[in-house]
């Protein structure tokens, strides 16, 4: 059964148990978390779903904890990065847990700021250039000519409690029978198995596997056109920083709830 809220960007699910399902899965009694898919640089966008579950707790009943998951990819591709990080640096707030993930960019800034020249120019391609100008670095068409020079103006532009903060973040993070990850898990693999590579990479072999998992996994990393459930995962990649939306999912019990917001380009 559903409930749907268009013009709120608010989605309304229940799960039922069916005659012939094997399992249900709940997250953990008296708990409440909103996992928010990938930011991408949308300072603005970020504030505003924030607003709304802040919002959205105001209606809800109390609980004996709350946490707010963040998928990864905070940055690259919108135009506001550092600003995504030092928000989110200070942000604590007094409702709820903060966890952080860590995305397949997040990886890629970190690894070329550690000097690997392979990978700073597949970073460059693939949303880097607004993560660099955000922290100031101009001329970026230097990359192909003399792409240490670049480096070396990223490195010293990037605050080292920013490389810190990044370099905290998590792989995974369980709540009940939910597990939220970047961008899947290899299927068949028990979860202790699993290499932090795959979660911030894998794609095509996660997403095509159409059986069970021994969680439901709430990920990032492929995009939606808006967040849905597939059986086994719940996607919440909406394109934030192409146009799309940003988006979170609310898991309590045996429900979820879908929550978006416009964002930047």
């Amino acid at each position: 059964m559903s409930d749907h809220r268009l013009g709120l960007g608010i989605f309304v699910f229940n799960i039922f148990k069916k005659k012939h399902a094997a399992k249900t899965y709940s997250g953990p009694p008296d708990c409440r978390a909103y996992v928010i898919g990938d930011v991408h640089g949308c300072l603005d966008a970020l504030k505003s779903l924030l607003a709304r579950i802040e919002e959205s707790e105001k209606t809800k009943p109390e609980c004996q904890k709350v946490s707010i998951v963040f998928l990864g990819d905070l940055i690259d591709r919108g135009g506001q990065s550092r600003e995504v990080v030092e928000f989110l640096m200070e942000f604590n707030p007094d409702y709820a847990d903060v966890v952080f993930l860590m995305g397949n960019h997040e990886e890629l800034f970190l690894k070329a700021l550690a000097g690997q020249d392979d990978i700073f120019e597949i970073w460059f391609e693939v949303g880097g250039k607004s993560t660099a100008r955000s922290y100031g670095v101009e001329n970026l068409g230097r990359i192909h000519m003399d792409a240490k020079s670049v480096y070396w103006d990223l490195h010293r532009a990037v605050p080292k409690k920013h490389i810190e903060f990044l370099s905290s973040f998590d792989d995974y993070f369980e709540f009940g029978d939910f597990l939220c990850v970047h961008a899947g898990i290899k299927p068949k693999i028990a979860l202790e198995k699993q290499r932090p590579k795959d979660m911030r990479w894998v794609r095509r072999s996660f997403i095509d596997y159409k059986k069970p998992h021994s969680h439901i996994i709430v990920h990032g990393h492929t995009e939606v056109e808006h967040g849905a459930h597939f059986g086994n995962r719940i996607a919440i990649d909406t394109g934030a920083g192409k146009g799309g939306m940003l988006s979170a999912v609310c898991l309590e019990g045996e429900t979820w709830q879908f929550l978006s917001v416009p964002s930047d380009r």
